[in-house]
């Protein structure tokens, strides 16, 4: 017996009628009050103030809560193209915490109000893993407060980018489970931000044009004359990338799989112009441990998957050498994107280069570490315990990947943080083809090339050990646990 789901409705997130709509109305009406008020008592620097509680007014009279849903994810990882809402370069700003703390409550609020299809065993999985986590996370805190002798405060906002995953995913999970046509929404929103950002470093990579006010990068580098963009929206790029490349082998129609040449140029190039070797590393394992598994998968796709399987890594070929063939500035960039990966090999030989700063800061972590490597230090605030051996005096840096929780909540912390990704990731490579939908199939590809990318990357970068990071890593679990939900549960057709 299954329990059919009702369809969204004006109605769906209360139980009396027209009630849900009545309150969107009533907030749009405040919002546009409390607009106004603004602009009268501060003049034009309220424009742009107004203009976005504006615009976030009618995307709630428009229900496009899937829209609010990314552009608080882009807010997360300062990627609003001419707003810097974290001009001051911290770790967390004040204002992308307003955006986490958006994206956990309002998802709250849906699963508080009752709905929500019913969960998947991956969902209740999920839900174990990452209750798991906030526990460890709460034992961390309450041990470093009372016996590392910092205060609640600094202790807790020094990790709390943890926190907000553990608190978010499952959350997340319900939401998008139980309203899928919120996906198409999202990955509209992500997408255009995405492609402002790579076409703005692009650009910057290749000219000597300022465009900061679009890439926000509060730190660059030169090598053989392109700049390196620092931000935290390459971690969107590299995401984008991936489901565009699940799209490009395994879109639903063959006019889908010819768009997403476009956008899987346009982020590949980003992820080349990045000139991070554990990006190239992450992707090209991530596309060949996918690829073996959906070679061999059974199913309705996979004539479709090993088709293109082969002639998609033909055409992107193709696509690099007519590029290089017809431009001198293309040739040049591949040479240094070989040069760059080159020395990547040579400076891990000879312990050289930024391998070997990275190496020593690492080392020397570990050494601090000592024989709390099981539970770590505790969220040890730089401003309470620094670290003079350590750059910035903080056991958290933005360049030792996984290193960042196991200083903070030793190696229980990170098998506890890497749970409910693997989880996921498992959940894909099980899945029964007969009970899956074609139309998904390029999610559930795309996330696993995203997954193992991450993993296999994560000695490094920051996916799941940065806020911004971990705020996407919850968005893109739940897009893929709601492309896996025919696996788990008959009802999915009602939750469609």
């Amino acid at each position: 017996m299954t329990t059919r789901l009702e369809p969204f409705s004006a109605s769906g997130l209360s139980g009396r009628p027209y009630a849900g709509r009545l309150v969107v109305r009533g907030v749009w009406v405040v919002l546009c009050i409390g607009a106004a008020a603004v602009d009268l008592r501060y003049g034009t620097k309220a424009i742009a103030g107004t203009f976005v509680v504006t615009a976030i007014a009618l995307l709630l009279r428009a229900r496009a809560f899937g829209v609010l849903l990314g552009l608080a994810v882009v807010g997360a990882l300062d990627g609003y193209p001419g707003v810097d809402v974290n001009p001051a370069g911290k770790a967390i700003g004040h204002v992308q915490d307003v955006f986490a703390l958006a994206i956990l409550l309002g998802s709250f609020y849906v699963v508080a109000s009752g709905r929500v299809a019913p969960r998947t065993s991956l969902q209740r999985s999920l839900y174990v893993a990452c209750s798991v986590l906030a526990l460890w996370w709460t034992i961390t805190w309450a041990r470093t407060v009372i016996f590392g002798v910092v205060p609640a405060s600094l202790a807790a906002r020094f990790a709390r980018d943890f926190l907000y995953f553990a608190l978010t995913l499952p959350l997340l999970c319900d939401v998008l489970v139980t309203y899928p046509r919120l996906r198409r929404q999202l990955y509209w929103t992500l997408g255009v931000f995405g492609a402002i950002f790579a076409t703005a470093a692009l650009v910057r990579a290749q000219t000597s044009a300022n465009l900061n006010f679009i890439v926000h990068s509060h730190f660059q580098s030169t090598f053989q004359g392109s700049t390196r963009v620092y931000s935290s929206m390459t971690m969107l790029v590299r995401a984008a990338f991936a489901l565009s490349l699940g799209t490009l082998v395994l879109g639903p129609t063959a006019r889908a799989r010819r768009w997403a040449i476009v956008p899987t140029a346009l982020f590949g190039a980003e992820i080349a112009a990045q000139l991070t070797r554990a990006a190239y590393f992450g992707a090209v394992v991530g596309f060949l441990v996918a690829a073996v598994i959906w070679w061999f998968r059974r199913g309705s796709m996979r004539t479709i998957a090993r088709k293109q399987l082969i002639v998609v890594p033909v055409l992107l070929a193709v696509l690099v050498a007519a590029t290089a063939a017809v431009s001198a500035g293309e040739r040049n960039m591949i040479s240094k994107v070989a040069t760059r990966a080159a020395t990547g090999f040579s400076d891990a030989n000879s312990s050289s280069g930024t391998v070997a700063s990275r190496t020593q800061t690492g080392h020397e972590m570990l050494r601090i570490l000592g024989g709390d490597w099981p539970i770590g230090l505790g969220f040890q605030h730089p401003s309470a315990h620094p670290y003079p051996t350590l750059p910035q005096n903080s056991i958290r840096n933005g360049d030792q990947g996984v290193l960042n929780v196991v200083m903070l909540m030793g190696v229980v912390g990170a098998a506890l943080l890497y749970l409910p990704v693997l989880l996921v990731l498992l959940a894909l490579v099980r899945r029964r083809p007969e009970l899956a939908t074609a139309d998904d199939e390029w999610v559930r590809l795309g996330a696993t090339i995203w997954i193992v990318a991450v993993i296999a990357s994560s000695i490094t970068l920051g996916e799941l050990f940065s806020f911004g990071g971990l705020e996407l890593s919850a968005l893109v679990l739940a897009l893929a646990v709601s492309a896996l939900a025919p696996r788990y549960a008959g009802t999915a057709a009602a939750a469609t």
